[in-house]
């Protein structure tokens, strides 16, 4: 039987749930890259449909839902991947898409979190995300050390949407233009040598 991510049950020796893992990505996300935007809410999980995603639950206030997907519902490994994923964008929520920087770090975020708490590779990063992921990668390599460069970052405004190309530039010269342009472009799956 799969463990049920909806009730908290024992998992590896560990207890495990929803809100727990919540908790230790966040704590572990704000260690590494900076505080949470405290004004927004974050209200709870609900399990719907094919694709993760964070929204404001009602666009009158700054109740923030994350939903899961249904087959995250049915299986612990699906929910602790999903869940990294999503916590990234929990640490300033948008309205609307994030940008190529944000979707990188948490598809790369994701990938680490599992292995680390599963201990299995989770596959193949999905095509819609490889052109974050790999531009983020590339940050990775330019930066001396990538956590201290997006605290910095985000010191200026919690929002990576804030972040401009320049700013990247700035705190990681030898990073290419053209991936600091891509960077810091609204997510739309594409790559990096499609920079306009």
């Amino acid at each position: 039987m799969p463990l049920n991510p909806t009730i908290s049950q024992t998992w590896s020796g560990n207890r495990v749930s929803l809100a727990r893992q919540t908790s230790q990505i966040l704590t572990e996300l704000e260690e590494q890259f900076g505080p949470m935007d405290r004004s927004f809410l974050f209200i709870g999980w609900e399990f719907d449909g094919e694709h993760p995603m964070i929204f404001h639950a009602d666009s009158g206030n700054k109740h923030v839902l994350m939903r899961l997907s249904l087959k995250a519902s049915e299986y612990w490994n699906t929910a602790v991947h999903e869940l990294a994923h999503e916590c990234v964008h929990l640490l300033h929520p948008v309205v609307g898409t994030a940008n190529n920087f944000e979707e990188g770090l948490a598809t790369w975020y994701a990938d680490y979190f599992y292995r680390k708490v599963v201990g299995l590779d989770p596959g193949g990063i999905s095509e819609a995300y490889a052109g974050a992921h790999d531009a983020f990668l590339e940050f990775l390599e330019h930066a001396e050390d990538g956590s201290f460069v997006i605290r910095e970052l985000r010191k200026k405004s919690l929002a990576f949407s804030d972040i401009t190309a320049f700013d990247l530039l700035r705190f990681v010269p030898t990073l290419s233009p053209i991936t600091a342009d891509f960077l810091v472009r609204k997510w739309d799956s594409s790559r990096p040598n499609k920079a306009t």
